[in-house]
Order: C-alpha cells, then sequence, then structure tokens
C-alpha cells in the first residue's frame, strides 16, 4: 500500500457518554471512539438500521432471488451481508434517535456532511502539506485579510505554512477565530465547498462562540502494509518528514534541525513500527447472529422494506 496521508485530526472538547477514558478529549482518541457512531447515522439515514443492527454491506442476490420477479429495482437487489448489533458497540445511546437527541443538545456538535447531525464534535482535514498550491493560497489569504500581524504571534511560522497551524494544541479562542477567517479567506465560505473543510469551519465558530478547546494532531508520515504501521523519521514538534532514507533499522543519532520549523531532534528517536489492528470490514450477519438469527432478521427487514409475507417466503427459501 502507498503512504499514509499526514491527515490533520481534531476534536472539540466537550464530554458525552461517548467519549470516556483516559484522553478522551484528544482527537486519535475521539475519532476511534465516534467511528461506530459515524458508521450507524451513515446506515441510518439509507435505511441500513433495521431491529437494533446497522448493517454495513450488502451482498448479491442469487439466480434464484433475481428470477423470482420480487427485486423490481435497482436499489434493493441486494441483501444485508455484514453489520453489526448497535447495542454491543454503543450500547441503548446508539439508537439513531436516542443519539441523536444526545448530539443535537450538544454545543460541540458541528454541522458536518454526515445525513445525520451526530458525532459532529470530531473529523479530520486532509491536505498534502508540502503542496507548493496549497501554500500559495494560504499566503493569498493572509495578504487579502491583512492576518500576517495576528498570525506572526498566534502560531509558529513554518515554510510550508501548514506545518505551523497544528504545532499547538487545543487551540485558543483567539487562534480558532483567525483560522476562521483565514479559512474563509483561502477556502471561500459557501456551503458547496469541501466537506471537510465545511466542517471544520463550523467546529472552528462552535470553538469560538463557546469558548470551547479545539484540539488538533497532525498525522506523522508513515505507511502501513501487510499488519503493520510504520512511522517514518520525522520532526516531534511539527510532524515534517525527516529527509533520510527510509526503512533502515536505525537512523541518525546526532541532533537534526528541521527544515520546516527548527526544532532539533535525534531522527533515530522519532521512528516506529507497530501491528495495525484495524479490522476494515464488519463480521458477517450470519456469523453474527447465527443461521436462523439471520434468516429472521432478513424477513424484518423485508418486511421494513415494505414487501408482503407471500413475497417474504419467496424470498428467504432462495437465499438457502
Amino acid at each position: 500500500m502507498a503512504d499514509t496521508s499526514q491527515i490533520v485530526c481534531w476534536a472539540l472538547e466537550q464530554s458525552c457518554v461517548f467519549r470516556t477514558g483516559q484522553g478522551w478529549f484528544l482527537p486519535d482518541k475521539t475519532f476511534d471512539q465516534l467511528h461506530d457512531l459515524r458508521v450507524v447515522a451513515r446506515s441510518a439515514a439509507n435505511g441500513g438500521v433495521v431491529d437494533g443492527i446497522c448493517i454495513t454491506e450488502y451482498g448479491l442476490t442469487n439466480r434464484a432471488l433475481e428470477a423470482s420477479g420480487i427485486m423490481e429495482t435497482q436499489d434493493f437487489r441486494k441483501l444485508p451481508s455484514r453489520g453489526f448489533r448497535i447495542g454491543d458497540r454503543l450500547g441503548k445511546n446508539g439508537n439513531p434517535a436516542e443519539a441523536a437527541k444526545i448530539c443535537g443538545q450538544c454545543q460541540a456538535n458541528a454541522e458536518g456532511r454526515l445525513p445525520m447531525k451526530i458525532a459532529g464534535c470530531s473529523g479530520y482535514l486532509r491536505f498534502h502539506p508540502d503542496s507548493a498550491d496549497l501554500d500559495k493560497m494560504l499566503l493569498k489569504a493572509i495578504n487579502e485579510r491583512g492576518t500576517e500581524t495576528r498570525l506572526t504571534p498566534a502560531f509558529a511560522v513554518t515554510k510550508p505554512l501548514w506545518y505551523g497551524l497544528w504545532i499547538e494544541s487545543p487551540l485558543k479562542r483567539p487562534q480558532a477565530a483567525l483560522l476562521l477567517d483565514l479559512f474563509d479567506a483561502a477556502f471561500g465560505n459557501d456551503s458547496a465547498r469541501d466537506k471537510q473543510v465545511f466542517h471544520f469551519c463550523n467546529a472552528l465558530k462552535a470553538a469560538v462562540d463557546w469558548d470551547l478547546p479545539l484540539h488538533v494532531a497532525m498525522a506523522p508520515p508513515g505507511h502501513t502494509d501487510m499488519g503493520w504501521y510504520t512511522v517514518f523519521p520525522h520532526c516531534p514538534r511539527c510532524k515534517a518528514s525527516a529527509p533520510f532514507k527510509r526503512w533502515q533499522n536505525t537512523y541518525p543519532t546526532t541532533p537534526y534541525k528541521c527544515q520546516v520549523c527548527g526544532h532539533d531532534f535525534v531522527p533515530n528517536d522519532h521512528h516506529s513500527m507497530t501491528r495495525d489492528n484495524f479490522v476494515w470490514r464488519q463480521p458477517s450477519l450470519e456469523e453474527t447472529l447465527g443461521k436462523q438469527g439471520y434468516e429472521q432478521f432478513l424477513r424484518t427487514y423485508l418486511r421494513h422494506r415494505g414487501y408482503s409475507e407471500a413475497q417474504v417466503e419467496q424470498v428467504i427459501p432462495s437465499t438457502n
């Protein structure tokens, strides 16, 4: 696989039933804890939450089912194949209606592009930090808004500029206000702009309006493949990559000055290789529910989609 993106994860600091444990306010912790909730929100918006089950994947129907004449529309040529019990992952609060109620009362629930307004307190920005175009865009915005005198004391000055915006965390209220001004100038303020920027700008507004700490963290340069996550030598301050040949067992043990932010660090102290245990696919519903349980769920699902009992009885045998 290719190198991982140096995304910027962010999270507004506001405790709730979905964010618990040590370091609950940190961006990576928050993003991981709210993953299942975001999956539920997307699935529910497409009719994929039925009888407490969140459907995450649909399998192709067999020829007998196709030939039955029941599958008349393009969106219903597949049956649920993978997913999870919402209660097992999120408890009673994971029910879409209950989650929407909880998040709807939260000041940190910044509006994003999810179909349901759930888990808006966390998100990410995916930009190439060394992009010359991105740097020119930010510099142009700074000049247009006359924010240079405000930017220097608020953020570390780096080349490229992007790295310096994420060194200090959490962002203070004046920093959030300055970034909001900068992003509006650089990316535009219309609702059709990039969904990640749209979400982040709304988080900045929440941070300013409600004086909420906004935690940010830029990912170090890395690579994931064959079940391993490798982090390459990088500056621990700004997360810029150190210009040394990769895939070495050891790297220079003498201090090196970061060419982006000027920080001195020892390259060999800032690289690693760890197991990547992220599970990309959810378990099969038949495995989770058992054969009989899965059959009963399919019946419930088909009724939920508006099919008659006679039609349901035609479909279920053809899936066995």
